[in-house]
């Protein structure tokens, strides 16, 4: 964003029509504070990423190799690319370059006159670079990706925590998603003897910052590594094949372990040391087969993917709209400019009857339309007649005159030249602040208006893509965006600008400026965070299920009919009803009885860890299913083989003894995905970056930050401009005396062609 669109000065004055948006009921609300929502608005213009610790980018676990694409950006043009996977990074070399310089994605970048890189301090939505090139030669961009298309934003941290003794074996995945409103800090501990990779160097230690929305994945680390994080009592530990899945709340984590590789039915996990000692024989291999699923296998039913008609904003887009907005200033503008010159024509009338002489009375209202307030004084008493009583109001009126076109002749001059809201915002103040004196409030409503426009035509204009971009559209970008809603904008197709400017049509005759997410803009939902791991099951789950959840930390031992068994944490035993199951197991608590029970009913029965002992309860699925689209958009899925259906902006509850089995057609009958939920909560389907629907687990994400983030702007009549702003300094009649040669609005813009 350019910086001088936000060098805008607002002076505190009331207004009629325009309204800052609040819950419920709009409010007056001081001009000044929707100009400054706007400068906030455009520029916190992107949401905040990942950063790794001691200041520095997030690290790629693998070496960056060639992706084969090569851009070449001109002298004086702007670029920015599409979405590239996570840990991708971009050198940046050329002609213009004076030294090569690599950056890591998402990047904001600047190449000066004398050809340095320059990284600005804005990060943006996306995995992406953009780049202006500001040297007198162009500049290459050579993309380097990660070879094992996966990376880890870590760090090496110091080894102050004592060391995790836990014993280790295996790898899992850990994946952290931060919903608190704020930047935490989430440190991994490995086992004894375990390190992780970053940058070629290995760390028993490795922490990073992880941003309010963001979402961090770490792969392939070790077993038993615990997880903690800055300011929360919470910690976990990661099992062996599994994903451990967590959520930053602002008051807890919760988690989510879903395993990578399930057991085979009725197969003991392989003898480890029981938590309980037990004698630990070895099952038969045909133990507790699963009943078939009963009835026909339903059809999965097609779910349509919206279609959003989007393009990337190009200049021709910004300079028709510009044009658009550019007259409706320059109507206020002119309007304003007769005004005042017809007032003036009707003092020097005033004048003439009064005595003055013709030429007298030319000469006063020239140099008040010419904006000569130092000259106003001495021609009254050169041509004042002897005898005549001339009132005090009327010098006071060329004064008053003359000192607003002063200002005024100098902002019609700027327009004109095509200048920025920025170079024209004294002029602007200084209208507003005669106004303010004078009491003439629709003079002050429309500069308030014109500043308006123009710092949003701006924005729009520095956010026009190179037309490298233009050739096959541009996806939506991801996280917080700036939508600028317009009611001049022609179409139904929503434009996509650099740092997440959004562009689109609005519904009606307000400009609303709001911070929002692309999907929201679009009226569809869409996400980054990792979705449910698919499943390879084919059938729901049937019988009797024994569950070791994760959060007991330790491999079990049980009796079962007899036969001893070991269950790793976060797997399960499935059984066949029909039979009765008797299980036996030690509570751990010394010269205690062991615990028996008899499992008859289908359903989950889960091991908890209460008091330090060990015991069994019967587990139920509630699960929330959530539709957050905003447009028309149904979607459908099939739960256990039932069809459901779920409008946009609602959700459906399903209770189970069971996991539940969700089966979708991710869009237009591409394919279908098979997703086993074996954790209660809340989960929402979403449209992943390839468009196509995914189910999530958690809320959906909020598609506005806040009310503030709102701005609703109202355009008055100009009628009511031009009658609220008092008789001292206009006149507003059908036919109006034009103004004199070479002062006018028209000759001004004449002179700049």
């Amino acid at each position: 964003m350019r910086s001088h669109l936000l060098v805008l000065v607002a002076v505190a004055f009331s207004v009629i029509g325009l309204s800052l948006w609040v819950p419920k009921a709009r409010a007056q609300v001081d001009p000044a504070d929707i100009i400054n929502g706007l400068n906030q608005l455009f520029n916190n213009n992107s949401n905040s990423g990942i950063s790794g610790s001691g200041g520095g980018n997030p690290n790629s676990r693998t070496p960056p190799r060639p992706v084969g694409q090569l851009v070449q950006v001109l002298a004086g043009d702007r670029w920015q690319s599409s979405p590239f996977p996570a840990g991708t990074h971009v050198t940046v070399d050329g002609p213009g370059v004076t030294n090569a310089n690599t950056f890591k994605l998402p990047a904001s970048l600047v190449v000066d006159s004398n050809g340095e890189v320059v990284a600005n301090s804005v990060v943006l939505s996306g995995t992406v670079v953009a780049i202006r090139n500001d040297s007198s030669d162009e500049v290459r961009l050579q993309f380097l990706q990660p070879s094992g298309g996966g990376s880890s934003p870590v760090s090496p941290a110091p080894t102050a925590t004592p060391p995790n003794n836990r014993p280790s074996a295996g790898i899992g995945d850990v994946v952290v998603k931060n919903l608190s409103g704020g930047t935490v800090r989430v440190t991994y501990k490995l086992p004894t003897g375990k390190r992780y990779s970053v940058r070629g160097n290995l760390h028993s230690e490795v922490y990073f910052d992880l941003r309010s929305g963001r979402t961090d994945e770490t792969p392939d680390i070790a077993e038993n590594t615990r997880v903690t994080f800055e300011g929360y009592v919470d910690e976990f530990y990661l099992d062996r094949n599994t994903t451990l899945m967590l959520t930053i709340h602002n008051n807890y984590v919760g988690s989510q372990v879903v395993p990578q590789a399930a057991p085979s039915p009725g197969s003991p996990v392989a003898p480890l040391t029981p938590a309980n000692p037990l004698p630990n024989p070895s099952p038969g291999s045909n133990s507790n087969p699963l009943p078939p699923a009963p009835g026909p296998v339903a059809t999965v039913p097609q779910n349509t993917i919206p279609t959003a008609r989007t393009m990337p904003l190009t200049s021709e887009v910004a300079v028709g709209l510009a044009q658009r907005i550019n007259k409706e200033v320059l109507q206020v503008l002119n309007s304003f400019d007769q005004g005042s010159t017809g007032r003036v024509a009707a003092l020097q009338r005033e004048l003439v009857a009064a005595g003055f002489p013709e030429d007298g009375a030319a000469a006063i209202g020239g140099a008040a339309t010419d904006g000569d307030p130092t000259k106003i004084a001495g021609l009254f008493k050169e041509h004042r007649p002897a005898n005549a009583s001339v009132p005090k109001t009327m010098e006071t009126s060329h004064l008053a005159i003359a000192t607003f076109r002063k200002s005024f002749t100098e902002l019609l001059t700027k327009m004109a030249a095509g200048s920025s809201a920025a170079d024209m915002a004294a002029n602007i103040q200084a209208v507003k602040e005669q106004a303010t004196n004078l009491g003439a409030a629709g003079l002050a409503d429309a500069m308030t208006l014109t500043q308006q426009d123009l710092l949003i035509r701006d924005t729009i204009n520095g956010a026009v893509l190179s037309s490298v971009l233009s050739v096959g559209g541009s996806a939506p970008p991801a996280g917080s965006v700036t939508v600028i809603r317009h009611p001049m904008l022609d179409g139904q197709t929503s434009y996509l600008g650099l740092g997440g400017v959004i562009v689109t049509r609005s519904n009606d005759d307000r400009i609303i400026v709001q911070k929002s997410t692309a999907g929201a803009a679009l009226g569809l939902p869409i996400s980054n965070d990792a979705p449910v791991l698919d499943s390879k099951a084919t059938s729901a789950p049937r019988g009797i299920i024994i569950s070791n959840p994760s959060t007991t930390r330790t491999t079990l031992s049980y009796r079962l009919n007899g036969q001893q068994y070991n269950i790793q944490p976060n797997h399960t035993q499935p059984l066949a009803v029909g039979t009765s199951w008797q299980i036996e197991f030690s509570t751990n608590e010394t010269n205690a009885a062991n615990k028996k029970y008899s499992l008859k009913d289908e359903g989950t029965y889960e091991f908890v860890i209460k008091d330090g002992q060990l015991d069994l309860q019967t587990q139920e699925f509630s699960i929330r299913v959530n539709n957050p689209a905003t447009s028309n958009t149904i979607l459908r899925y099939t739960v256990d083989q039932i069809l459901v259906e779920v409008p946009a902006g609602s959700s459906v509850d399903h209770k189970s003894k069971l996991p539940l089995l969700i089966q979708f057609d991710r869009g237009n009958g591409s394919s279908t995905a098979t997703k086993l939920l074996q954790t209660k909560g809340d989960y929402y389907f979403a449209l992943n970056r390839e468009s196509q629907w995914e189910l999530y687990a958690g809320e959906a994400p909020a598609t506005v930050s806040s009310n503030a983030d709102q701005i609703e702007i109202s355009r008055p009549a100009l009628a009511s401009l031009q009658k609220n702003a008092g008789t001292m300094l206009f006149e507003f009649k059908d036919n109006v005396v034009p103004p004199r040669p070479g002062n006018g609005l028209l000759d001004l813009l004449k002179a700049a062609q």
